[in-house]
């Protein structure tokens, strides 16, 4: 079984806006291992981080990076492992910067670059195709293409769904989020 979910890091500690314009509301539940369906907390950096528990989640469309980004630097994710697909993205000042995509059933190099790319997108880029093609003479088991979109969101945000925490994180600084009610998303 594989990872499906989505996440998005918002370079702010201000809790009550960010949860005003997603909207959210906070509980007192702690969640240190992300297993609940929304949960979020301070990450680092002055990251706040909000990760739902499945792929594509509504959380991360558009129309809410838009509107989050328009007061502070966004990065988004979303993990498919099932099908071997992510995507990373970056919003600023209302405005999607960057993003970059993988979706192995179009192609195992599959890569969609778009925007303004950061200096480190293609060292990230060459490395993984490096890393690819050496085990493309081999069995050919892994892909590593895939980790692209997620290292673009790691060399920001500091945070990558599948590696251990940094060892000054406090893991009951995350809580359940809930939606209200009244939200489809």
């Amino acid at each position: 079984m594989g990872y499906s979910l989505s996440w998005f890091a918002a370079k702010t500690l201000d809790l009550d806006e960010l949860c005003a314009a997603v909207p959210m509301e906070p509980t007192e539940v702690a969640d240190p291992r992300w297993e609940s369906p929304l949960c979020g907390g301070i990450w680092r950096d002055g990251w706040y981080l909000v990760i739902a528990g499945r792929s594509c989640s509504r959380l991360v469309e558009p129309q809410i990076l838009r509107s989050l980004s328009a007061s502070y630097p966004v990065v988004a994710c979303s993990i498919e492992e099932h099908v071997m697909a992510t995507e990373a993205y970056y919003w600023n000042e209302g405005k999607l910067t960057w993003s970059v995509k993988h979706q192995s059933e179009l192609d195992l190099y599959h890569l969609e670059a778009l925007g303004e790319l950061p200096a480190f997108y293609q060292e990230i880029e060459r490395s993984h195709i490096r890393e690819q093609d050496h085990e493309q003479s081999h069995a050919a088991e892994v892909d590593f293409i895939f980790e692209v979109p997620l290292e673009m969101a790691k060399a920001v945000t500091a945070f990558k769904h599948d590696e251990e925490p940094p060892e000054s994180f406090c893991p009951r600084a995350f809580h359940d989020l809930r939606k209200p009610w009244w939200r489809f998303w």
